[in-house]
């Protein structure tokens, strides 16, 4: 039986919902009920529905939608999308509601009444969703459908949600996870440029680091501690090289040295400022992250790896700190093909596999996810980057400097996430969890084959 984790006090919750590499302090576990879980194979109910035909008239049709948008800007946004699909489609209106989750969307398929349309803030239970029937195959309606969206999308956009060759997806925007720097603080330290390898983000860090007479640290370089804030994401493979799973899908922690030698780089920059420092530092501003008492903005910290929606928080509770945004820096000897890449997470529309409705819920889709002047104004409200070619192109953001290396990143082929798999993200929790293990001394190395076969096991019960 599948579960959907409800987080509680999570950074990514406030900003866009439950993120896809979970913090192992899950709690509220929701059960869907067994009707719904573990029997099915995914749906193909939509394999049988015909494209709409847009030339021609129609039966009016409204259509239910919810969101996770919870913000007045970005409910505002929502709406203003719907109008102008209405607009173009007078027969068809979509009713909206805000403030829904995943677990709230899985109850009401299961309940056999779910919205047509669901906005979610993450991938997190796409599989899930797909093999239990929650959610319909896209596949053979975005190929017969009005856009070609192969020549609309961005590739590594399409890729987080396709799977086993099929689209149970389309993304709408999307969050690119990069390192910010104190610029006032780097000139200071006489570092003229970000850094590309975590060797050069390890030195830079020590130039950056200041004590006080009594040898207390008053300023850190970077803090690298998986539990901190969005650092987890600097573990899910991107930036090593690396990938959580290998074509077979048997993790790969144990049998890549790239994982280790990025455990070691970890561990020695927590050694070098005392892991009492480091846990201090963590339990003082983890509560703090995104707002007015964020170490970045108020000068603790010089650099730190944060998502795209970081920008809007510093400008509105701290205006004055002059800082950049640069691709996060990648173990060493990935620079050539690597750097410039990121860590990438994307908010999928769905259309719900028992909606009556799946043409229209389908043509609403695709319209929400690749009309540029819609997917523009929606990743502006979110504070997100566009999901298409031409939106990022007449981005109203993208002259801004501090969104070059996002909007980069997501046109980079290189760019992934964690693979998303039945688990839910259980895997990766024990993955966060082995890493704390080894960043305090209780796990080393040779521990590598125990996470592996763990996850491997976790994975393997989900599926079953």
């Amino acid at each position: 039986m599948y579960q959907l984790s409800k987080l509680k006090g999570m950074n990514r919750m406030a900003r866009r919902g439950a993120r896809r590499l979970l913090p192992v302090t899950a709690a509220l576990a929701l059960v869907l009920p067994a009707a719904a879980a573990c029997t099915s194979t995914g749906s193909n109910s939509s394999q049988n529905v015909d494209n709409v035909n847009t030339s021609g008239s129609h039966a009016p049709v409204t259509l239910e939608m919810w969101t996770f948008s919870h913000k007045q800007n970005q409910l505002d946004a929502d709406q203003a999308a719907l109008a102008k699909l209405h607009a173009k489609y007078p027969w068809l209106t979509v009713h909206l509601t805000g403030s829904k989750s995943d677990s709230d969307f899985a109850k009401a398929a299961t309940a056999g009444n779910p919205p047509d349309i669901m906005f979610s803030p993450s991938t997190q239970y796409l599989e899930t969703f797909a093999h239990d029937g929650t959610i319909a195959d896209l596949t053979h309606l975005i190929a017969g459908g009005p856009v070609d969206v192969s020549k609309t999308v961005l590739a590594p956009a399409m890729a987080a949600l396709t799977m086993d060759g099929k689209q149970w997806a389309l993304p709408l925007t999307g969050d690119a996870y990069m390192l910010y720097y104190n610029k006032k603080l780097f000139a200071a330290a006489g570092i003229t440029a970000p850094p590309k390898t975590l060797s050069e983000l390890r030195a830079d860090a020590e130039k950056l680091t200041v004590r006080d007479s009594g040898g207390n640290i008053t300023q850190f370089g970077f803090v690298p501690n998986v539990d901190y804030d969005n650092n987890v994401s600097i573990y899910a493979g991107v930036y090593s090289g690396t990938h959580f799973y290998d074509g077979s899908g048997v993790p790969t922690v144990a049998t890549d040295s790239n994982w280790g030698k990025l455990l070691d780089w970890d561990k020695s920059l927590i050694d070098y400022y005392g892991s009492g420092a480091i846990n201090k530092f963590v339990a003082q501003y983890n509560p703090h992250s995104e707002d007015a008492g964020n170490p970045f903005g108020k000068g603790a910290v010089a650099m730190e790896f944060n998502g795209e929606w970081h920008t809007a928080q510093l400008k509105n509770f701290t205006p004055d700190v002059d800082y950049g945004i640069a691709p996060m820096p990648v173990l060493d000897g990935q620079t050539t093909s690597s750097y410039g890449v990121a860590d990438i997470e994307m908010s999928p529309v769905y259309v719900a596999a028992k909606s009556k409705h799946i043409a229209e819920a389908f043509l609403a889709t695709e319209f929400l996810t690749t009309d540029t002047t819609v997917v523009d104004d929606m990743s502006t409200a979110f504070g997100a980057v566009p999901s298409t070619t031409d939106a990022i192109k007449n981005w109203q953001l993208a002259s801004d400097p501090h969104f070059a290396s996002m909007i980069q990143a997501f046109q980079n082929p290189g760019s992934y996430g964690h693979p998303v798999d039945l688990s839910a993200g259980a895997d990766v929790n024990a993955w966060q969890a082995f890493i704390g293990q080894y960043e305090s001394g209780k796990a080393s190395a040779k521990n590598l084959p125990d996470i592996a076969t763990k996850m491997k096991n976790i994975v393997a019960q989900a599926t079953n």
